[in-house]
């Protein structure tokens, strides 16, 4: 939940108004297999390494703290999982994140 709703704030927050999720299975044949989750936006695309530090805001005039990513990190971590950032197929921000089989 942590993951999902910090990445779809974002994705609602900085877009145009288009956001994509998508997910699948990661090891799929396991009998508890990992995750992986895309969400993108139509926004403009942007490094968002440097925003998963907390604190750290991308638009002083959105609402927030500057946590989220921080957060999501911290949980992709903890599961052993990996994060990577791109420009998605409607131009903004793509955020991929993988939690193996656990």
């Amino acid at each position: 939940m942590e993951i999902a709703g910090n990445l779809l704030e974002n994705a609602c927050k900085y877009g145009d108004g288009a956001v994509r999720v998508e997910a699948g299975a990661v090891d799929a044949a396991d009998a508890r297999p990992g995750l992986w989750l895309s969400v993108e936006n139509d926004g403009r695309a942007v490094d968002l390494e440097p925003y998963l530090q907390r604190g750290v805001r991308g638009d002083e005039r959105a609402e927030g703290h500057g946590l989220g990513l921080a957060i999501v990190s911290e949980v992709v971590k903890a599961y052993g999982g990996d994060l990577e950032f791109g420009t998605g197929e409607l131009g903004g921000v793509r955020v991929l994140v993988r939690l193996p089989p656990s």
